[in-house]
């Protein structure tokens, strides 16, 4: 990464999206956060860099290295350039305050000169900053995950979701699909009891299901327990000449659907109706907040029936004996047939 980049994470909250907000409060705002932590400047001509509010010098910024000298700081928002003056090729420091410094003042203010004596401004070299968990100074997303990794406890996973989580990956499905399962398995996507949970909604008059608009929406209700979802899943089943079943846990239902094709070699099409089924209430329930749409169960399922075709046959590589209609009448005869 450029060292732009490090300095647009720098910029003001509200021009950060809420993505990357979220990235850099781990460990907590009060300890510093971890991003904080592992950037360090490095002086050049002093321009972009706070004199007070920054670590440039050292471990600590020198706010908090000499707090009762910051408050008494005639310019306590300069950068480091506009605390000193230049003679020729000297350069001085000059650290105004806003009346008679105290004498325990006077002896912080006499500490700081000494760590500021030898240590100058380069009119030749910008201000940059530097990732220091690596030795290029240069931050990657790798770099940063494998921090986090090392100074957090991983996330205890339920052992029933990371198994559906490997069959998950097996399938032959695209790319966004694959991961919008992964999310929906870990219970990460952004339904409006999530949104409630990031503080990005808080009137509790907008946590109501999008389709039954009587729940709170959260992954459980929205995708297997509201009326107009199982609507969507009977039709599923009766498509797939199947008993109905439900059940509280993603997982479980994502594993008992898989099972009804058992062969192993059979793995990349195993969950390619439920995915479909998954990604299109997704979808619909997008269209029907963002856009205006109104549910239309006939339509929906025939968009599942044709979306988890177009993924069966054009990903998984096969020349079928069968044609559209076999799909409609039997897909899992044309599944057990590859």
């Amino acid at each position: 990464m450029s060292e732009n980049f490090l300095l647009n994470m720098n910029k003001e909250v509200k021009l950060q999206s809420i993505w990357w907000r979220d990235i850099v409060k781990i460990g907590g705002e009060e300890s510093g956060g971890w991003f904080k932590s592992n950037v360090c400047n490095v002086l050049g001509n002093g321009n972009t860099i706070l004199f007070w509010q920054e670590r440039w010098a050292g471990n600590d910024s020198f706010m908090n290295l000499f707090p009762q000298l910051y408050v008494k700081s005639m310019h306590p928002n300069s950068v480091i350039a506009e605390c000193g003056l230049w003679n020729e090729v000297e350069w001085n420091w000059r650290l105004l305050w806003n009346g008679d410094l105290a004498q325990d003042d006077i002896e912080a203010a006499a500490e700081l000169e000494c760590l500021l004596s030898d240590i100058s401004p380069n009119k030749d070299r910008t201000d940059y900053r530097k990732w220091i968990t690596n030795n290029l100074g240069m931050f990657s997303v790798n770099s940063a995950y494998c921090f986090l990794q090392n100074c957090y406890s991983p996330l205890t996973i339920n052992s029933n979701v990371v198994d559906a989580l490997q069959d998950l990956w097996a399938n032959d499905v695209p790319s966004k699909v694959s991961i919008f399962g992964w999310r929906l398995l870990l219970a990460r996507l952004p339904t409006r009891k999530a949104l409630e949970r990031k503080r990005i909604i808080s009137n509790p008059r907008e946590l109501c299901c999008a389709f039954c608009f009587r729940e709170e929406e959260d992954i459980d209700h929205l995708f297997f327990n509201c009326s107009i979802s199982i609507q969507v899943w009977k039709k599923v089943y009766e498509w797939l000449d199947m008993n109905f079943i439900t059940f509280e846990e993603v997982w479980k239902h994502f594993t008992t659907f898989g099972d009804l094709v058992k062969s192993k070699s059979l793995a990349k099409a195993r969950h390619v109706i439920w995915l479909a089924t998954t990604w299109s209430i997704w979808r619909t329930r997008n269209n029907i907040m963002f856009r205006g749409d109104v549910f239309n169960l006939a339509l929906l399922v025939d968009q599942i029936i044709f979306i988890s075709w177009v993924w069966f046959v054009g990903r998984i590589e096969l020349n079928p004996s069968f044609v559209f209609s076999d799909w409609c009448n039997d897909p899992l005869a044309c599944i057990l047939s590859i």
